[in-house]
This record gives structure tokens, C-alpha cells and sequence, in this order.
């Protein structure tokens, strides 16, 4: 049992070490010190948790077996019954400690929880250090671990755990508690024992940890200095905690999260409430855009794993900026640290001062980290006491809406100007051969005739589509923005206002409508989709029938049902034989001809193109499917009795 015991000692203190170090493999070691896990341990192994599996505890029994060679008792402390003192002094502690937590005091709490005081340690910091060799020296002057038996909380509720287990230690029925089996020491501090172990001046000189401070550099050549640390009025926590109170309650100081923060940013909170808990100091570094870490190791779930969402849409805080500090204002000089580093692009110099977009500040600290200004940055964070999570997907939505209405109006042009292009061309070969004496055959004229009325049908739809587009990707930009889009300094309030004269000038919107209304009511358009599903191309003589991929024919059947609705619809206009009526319905006809035909020469596009144009086909197919069913149920229940409404 010693050797099992040894070997899961050893396993256990580097998997801890190397966890600190960086490991994740070794996580799950530092995971297993829970509470909970310890009770269950002890029920099935009675203290073999604290003696095999607790860090501080491997770390008190290899002290006191160095400093007390145990010749004459195997174990001595753990095996003897508890004094009525010892049982006090343990529960008094377990009572502070509910106390303490119940006021909200957790961070002292975790000043004696074992892993905590063990992770302070490891980190260097200087109050877990002093805990750790008050630890120590009591294990090397005490008998076995000392700590665990009189002061650890867990280690009392472990005790009591204890006397259910089968594996409880067993002590013989004369035993009075006397404790004369110990064996006799030697009580000179400086004397070495019979059997050749180490003093305790030895043992003492052995705790000493020495802390060796990096020079700070800029560049690597001069030295600068840290900045103070400025009143935030809410310090900033990892990203994961949630809520300030549910972390608090929740984290055990375990120092794991500060050990292997990539940043460098997490250190140990001063204040006495959260004293030893993660808390962002971004002197040393700042909370990067990519890393999920700290919720990836922490052992107690304080920090819970960022698994739907990104580490941009986590806002921890919010960058706030000081005139009267920034150097700007007390030296006049012209810096850009805070815009320039700042990873989402949420800071920008207005009238020469920079101003934070709060919706868009994920409150990292790169900006007060690079900030110059002393004593105090000029830019600092201020945390939230409920994270918060922005969710990305409506955002996305309607990226990807823009970007499809772009392809398709491009889609729409290029075929406009190839029409446009091949008439032209002809027109330019009759010229020339009149010169000569000669003239257009017979195919020739069919073909400039068809050219010349398909680039005059598809004109107005081009003209008309693509400006209504613009209008409404300028218009989504903004949004996306949000109050930030309206401001001087982005270019989506510029391409916003150039964008609106778009559907004015060479001929309103409306009177592309008008335009393209003929070719409505005769049919021609219905006769442009027909060809399209055919061939891919119009007319159909010049395309194939596979032009679209196997992979994009649903996309195919869902255009042709919406055509199917557009015939509909054009033919019930038609039977009304009212004019005022048609011009009221045109505008619906107009956008659903439209919205058929630059879906296919989408889907066309992305069968020839998928990896570029394969999503945005999907996307616009299932836009254009839904303001087709709009259109055609406004067109299908008016009726001309309907007009009255809409005259002055």
C-alpha cells in the first residue's frame, strides 16, 4: 500500500505541476480537488484523498517524513483519535468559513483551502507563499500533516466523512488517546536525529522561494514604466464568469487560471472581500481576442467554457476615456496607441479625440495596456457585473443577406451589358457592310432584334434592382454599426447618402417600373424565366440543359414554382382589363420578374463558381422565395374595387 501510494503521490504532484505549467492533459488533475470529489474519495478510500491525492497534503507528508522518520509508529497523527481541543479549533474554522462566505468574503475563505493555497505558491505571489510556509513549518515541527488535521475545512468535513468509510482508520479498543507512543526526539534546533535525517533549521532553510521580477522594456532597449492602477469602479473578470456574484460564490483561488493565462493579464484581487481571486490587470498584458483558456482549465466551473458563442461576443467591460489625462490633451501630442491596437475596431478619433463604441468594446484592455499616459492611463476598463453576451447570429443574417442581393445585382448587370454589347456589335456590322454596299442576312436581323429587346427589357430591371439594392445594403451597413454607422468618421454614412441618388437620377425607380411594364403584361418576361429554367441563358437557343449542378437543382424547382406565381399573377392583372388597376399591381409584377431572373443567373453563376457564389445562391433563392409570396398575395387579393383606397 506504501508503494501505491508513492506512485500516486508522485503522479499526482507533477500532473499538478505540469497543469500550472500549461498542460491541458494535466487539467483534470487539478479538477479531481473539488469538494465534492473528495468526498466521494473518502468514502470509498477514507483519507487516502488527502494523503495521495491533495497536493498540499503530499507536500506536509513529504515534510514531516524528512524532518520526523517515522521508526517507531507507521502513522502517527491521522490513526489517533481527535482531542476534544483539535475538534473545537477544526469546527470553529469550518464556522468562520461559512461565515465569511455568507458575507460574501469567499476570497478569505480561500486563503486556507488547500489547492488554493498550493496554486498561490506555484504563482509566486507573495500572501500564498506566506500561507504555504506557515504549511510547511508546522508540518516540519508538528507531527504528520498538521495543517489538515487542525485548520483545512475540507479536511474536517473529510474527517467526519471518514467514519462511515470501510477503509476508516482502526485504532485499537485500549487506546486512551495518551499519545506516549511517539517517539522521543531530540530537541536541539540545530542537532541531527539518530537515524540520520535532516533539522529543522535544514528543513526551514529549504522553504525559502526567491522571486526574480522580468525588466520591463519597450522594445526590448528602453525601460518604461507601469502605469497605476486606475479607479475602474468595477474590476474586470475573466470571460465566462457571468455573473460577479456567482464567481465570486464559485471559484476556490485555485491560481490555475492565472498560471496559464496566455495574456497575462489575470492576477490575484488585493481586495479583502475577493482576496486571491482572478481579477484583470492589464499593466502586463491584455485579454486576447482568440483565447478561451481560462474557461477551458478551471476546475471549480467559476469559469464556465465559452462553447456557442466566440470570445469577441463575450463583453467582459467597457473601455472609458479621460480627456483630461490623455496625452493628446496634456502634451498635444497626436496618438493613436488605443485605435490603433484596439482587435474589434471599437475606438475612432472624432474631431481629434478618440471615442469608444460601447457596442462594440468586448472590454479586452489592449487599449490601456498600450496607453502612454502616466501615472494613470488615459483609457481605462470598467467591468460589468453581468457579462454580457452578444449574440452574432441576426448580425451574420444580414451580412449575408447583402452580400447575396450584391452578387445577384451583379449577376444582373453583366447579362444586361452582354445583351447591351452583342446588339450593339451587330449594329456596328451593318454600319460597316452599308459602307461596303452590303447588308445584315436574314439570321443576322433576328438576332439583333431579339438582343435589342432583351438589353431593353432587362435595362430598367437593372437600373431599377440594383439602386434599390444599394439603398438597402447601405442601409443595413449602418445597422450593423449601429450609432457608430451614423458618425462622420465611417464610410457607411457617406455611402449611405451617395447611395440614395441612385434610385433619382437617370430615371426614378418608378419609371423603370413603367418601363418595364410592357414587357410585363405581354408576357416576354414569363418567356425570359421559361428559356432561363431551360437553358441557363435567353434566349434558350444558346444555353444547355445541364447548365445547372446537380448539388443547386432544389434551388432550380424552388425558382420555377416562384415563376409559376409570377404567370399567375400577370394573368390575373391581365383579366381585369383595368388600367388603373395594373399600374397599382406593377410594381409587385416588376420585383417579382425581377427576383426570378437574377435568381437563376445566380444559381447559373454558382453552378460555373460554386466556391464563390454557392452560399449567396442559397441565400437570395430563400429571400426572393419569401418576397415572392409577399408580392403575390397582395396581387391576388386586391381587387379593382380596392382602388378607392388608394386615391386622394
Amino acid at each position: 500500500m506504501k508503494v501505491v501510494k508513492t506512485v500516486v503521490r508522485v503522479v499526482v504532484l507533477a500532473m499538478v505541476f505540469a497543469a500550472f505549467a500549461g498542460w491541458p492533459v494535466c487539467w483534470v488533475a487539478l479538477k479531481a480537488q473539488g469538494l465534492i470529489w473528495g468526498i466521494l474519495a473518502t468514502l470509498l478510500l477514507g483519507r487516502f484523498f488527502c494523503e495521495a491525492i491533495c497536493p498540499l497534503g503530499i507536500v506536509q507528508s513529504f515534510v514531516n517524513w524528512i524532518c520526523h522518520p517515522k521508526t517507531h509508529v507507521r502513522r502517527v497523527c491521522t490513526r489517533l483519535p481527535e482531542t476534544k481541543t483539535q475538534r473545537i479549533v477544526r469546527w470553529s474554522i469550518v464556522g468562520v468559513c461559512v461565515v465569511l462566505g455568507a458575507c460574501g468574503c469567499m476570497g478569505l475563505v480561500t486563503m486556507i483551502v488547500p489547492i488554493s493555497v498550493f496554486g498561490k505558491a506555484v504563482v509566486l505571489w507573495w500572501p500564498g507563499i506566506a500561507v504555504f510556509a506557515v504549511v510547511v513549518l508546522l508540518s516540519a515541527i508538528g507531527d504528520g500533516r498538521w495543517w489538515c488535521n487542525w485548520v483545512c475545512p475540507f479536511g474536517t468535513i473529510y474527517n467526519l466523512v471518514a467514519k462511515v468509510t470501510p477503509c476508516k482508520n482502526k485504532v485499537g479498543q485500549g487506546c486512551g488517546n495518551c499519545r506516549r507512543c511517539f517517539a522521543e526526539r531530540d530537541q536541539g534546533s540545530g542537532i541531527r536525529d539518530q537515524g540520520g535525517g535532516v533539522t529543522r533549521r535544514e528543513t526551514l532553510k529549504g522553504v525559502a522561494v526567491l522571486a526574480v521580477a522580468d525588466k520591463l522594456t519597450d522594445g526590448g532597449f528602453a525601460d518604461v514604466s507601469l502605469p497605476g492602477v486606475p479607479d475602474r469602479g468595477a474590476t474586470v473578470l475573466p470571460p465566462g464568469a457571468g455573473s460577479r456574484a456567482a464567481f465570486y460564490a464559485k471559484c476556490a483561488s485555485c491560481q490555475l487560471c492565472i498560471s496559464n493565462c496566455p495574456g497575462k493579464c489575470l492576477v490575484q484581487s488585493t481586495d479583502l472581500k475577493t482576496f486571491g481571486q482572478p481579477v484583470m490587470d492589464f499593466r502586463y498584458g491584455y485579454c486576447l481576442g482568440s483565447c478561451v483558456k481560462c474557461g477551458e482549465i478551471c476546475p471549480e466551473l467559476a469559469i464556465k467554457k465559452l462553447q456557442v458563442v466566440q470570445r469577441p461576443n463575450v463583453h467582459v467591460g467597457e473601455a472609458v476615456w479621460k480627456k483630461d489625462l490623455c496625452v493628446r490633451t496634456t502634451e498635444g501630442d497626436q496618438c493613436t496607441a488605443c485605435v490603433r491596437k484596439c482587435p474589434v475596431q471599437a475606438i475612432h478619433l472624432v474631431q481629434g479625440f478618440p471615442v469608444v463604441d460601447r457596442q462594440k468594446c468586448i472590454g479586452c484592455g489592449a487599449c490601456e495596456h498600450v496607453c502612454p499616459a502616466r501615472p494613470l492611463p488615459a483609457i481605462y476598463v470598467k467591468g460589468y457585473e453581468m457579462q454580457r453576451v452578444v449574440n452574432p447570429i441576426a448580425e451574420a443574417d444580414l451580412l449575408k443577406e447583402m452580400k447575396a442581393k450584391l452578387d445577384a445585382g451583379r449577376s444582373l448587370l453583366y447579362a444586361t451589358s452582354r445583351y447591351v454589347d452583342v446588339y450593339k456589335i451587330i449594329e456596328d456590322i451593318e454600319r460597316e457592310r452599308k459602307l461596303e454596299g452590303g447588308k445584315l442576312t436574314a439570321e443576322e436581323r433576328q438576332e439583333c432584334k431579339v438582343y435589342s429587346k432583351l438589353a431593353d427589357a432587362f435595362t430598367p430591371l437593372a437600373k431599377g434592382m440594383t439602386s434599390e439594392y444599394a439603398n438597402q445594403n447601405t442601409y443595413d451597413g449602418i445597422q450593423v454599426h449601429g450609432g457608430s454607422g451614423f458618425m462622420l468618421e465611417y464610410a457607411c454614412q457617406r455611402l449611405y447618402r451617395d447611395a440614395r441618388i441612385l434610385t433619382i437620377y437617370e430615371g426614378t425607380t418608378q419609371l423603370q417600373t413603367v418601363a418595364a411594364g410592357r414587357y410585363i403584361t405581354n408576357g416576354f418576361y414569363g418567356q425570359v424565366i421559361a428559356d432561363m429554367l431551360q437553358a441557363g441563358e435567353a434566349p434558350a437557343n444558346v444555353g444547355t440543359e445541364d447548365w445547372c449542378s446537380a448539388e443547386l437543382l432544389p434551388l432550380k424547382e424552388r425558382v420555377a414554382k416562384m415563376a409559376e406565381k409570377y404567370n399567375e399573377a400577370v394573368a390575373y392583372v391581365n383579366e381585369q382589363k383595368n388600367d388603373e388597376f395594373k399600374d397599382l399591381c406593377i410594381r409587385h409584377l416588376y420585383e417579382m420578374a425581377a427576383d426570378c431572373i437574377m435568381a437563376l443567373l445566380l444559381i447559373g453563376d454558382a453552378s460555373k463558381a460554386p466556391e464563390l457564389f454557392k452560399k449567396s445562391a442559397r441565400v437570395y433563392t430563400r429571400y426572393v422565395a419569401s418576397e415572392v409570396e409577399r408580392h403575390y398575395d397582395f396581387v391576388m387579393s386586391a381587387t379593382p374595387a380596392d382602388l378607392d383606397d388608394y386615391r386622394k
